[in-house]
């Protein structure tokens, strides 16, 4: 969607007033992923411990805080580039403990 915004001429500072539904939809699945990494998170500290997934949490705070910053802040350059690398790095985590998971039963 920025992609198509820029070739559109769009700003950087009117990117978020131009997203539209896609970016409220994209600001609310951010709560049900922190809910429910949260809740793994919990039950991680409390039976098992796993480093990955104290990562995985650690991740996902700082991926929030910078979607914060890409809202309020007029989308810098950095922080977008950061949103995204952190996004694929908690994509590729889970990924890894999906497939643990199943290999492991």
């Amino acid at each position: 969607m920025v992609d198509s915004l820029t070739k559109n001429g769009f700003s950087r500072d009117m990117w978020t007033n131009s997203l539209g539904w896609r970016f409220i939809v994209h600001r609310s699945f951010s709560w049900f992923v922190l809910l429910l990494i949260g809740f793994l998170a919990v039950k991680n500290e409390l039976k098992y411990k796993n480093k990955l997934i104290r990562l995985l949490f650690i991740l996902l705070v700082v991926e929030l805080l910078s979607g914060v910053l890409l809202a309020h802040f007029d989308m810098p350059g950095l922080v977008q580039t950061a949103h995204l690398v952190f996004a694929s790095i908690i994509f590729g985590i889970l990924s890894l403990l999906i497939f643990r998971v199943r290999f492991a039963t």
